[in-house]
């Protein structure tokens, strides 16, 4: 599959929605607060799930692959994405020629592969299909691979941004309660 894919978890909770029943303004902002802090600890989680599976240093180019959806007032549900886009090979950390081909970063090692600059002058990892001079094809990390691992490592993420919840939410709701006593 070419282009752009998302894959996206919301995050809800049961618990979340009653405190934002109540209509008590201090729980419905912290409930608002814990929601959006477990989901940047869910990212985290996500980003270095997924860049140890599939062996991608540096970890900035999953992280930049990922986009949230903050809860607000108006709609007390956060959420988490990942697009799913192949990884160019020249992209990841440690990337070098030799007389053999191309090695990078996971043992990741292209025979009779070579450096250049692409399109758009970006340097990649072109490989030949035979002796002859063309045609020639980019190699990288295709979106199959991203999409299987991203699959169940966005799964974990939920749940573990959904066990974080409720202590966000404790600690918000004592902060709150506090600097409204010391108003």
């Amino acid at each position: 599959m070419s282009g752009k894919e998302l894959m996206a978890i919301r995050f809800d909770s049961a618990g979340i929605r009653r405190l934002l029943d109540l209509g008590d303004e201090i729980a419905t902002k912290s409930a608002i607060t814990a929601l959006n802090r477990s989901v940047g600890k869910a990212r985290t989680f996500a980003v270095r799930r997924v860049s140890a599976d599939l062996q991608i240093a540096p970890q900035k180019i999953v992280r930049k692959r990922t986009k949230i959806w903050k809860a607000s007032l108006k709609s007390a549900r956060a959420g988490l994405g990942l697009i799913v886009r192949p990884i160019r090979t020249a992209a990841l950390a440690g990337v070098r020629q030799s007389a053999q081909g191309v090695t990078a970063t996971g043992g990741r090692s292209f025979s009779r592969a070579f450096l250049a600059h692409g399109y758009g002058g970006y340097l990649m990892v072109f490989r030949r299909r035979t002796k002859e001079r063309y045609p020639i094809y980019e190699k990288g990390v295709s979106d199959f691979e991203i999409r299987n691992e991203a699959d169940k490592d966005m799964k974990a993420a939920l749940e573990y941004g959904m066990t974080q919840v409720e202590g966000f939410m404790a600690h918000e709701l004592a902060w709150r309660m506090g600097a409204t006593r010391r108003k």
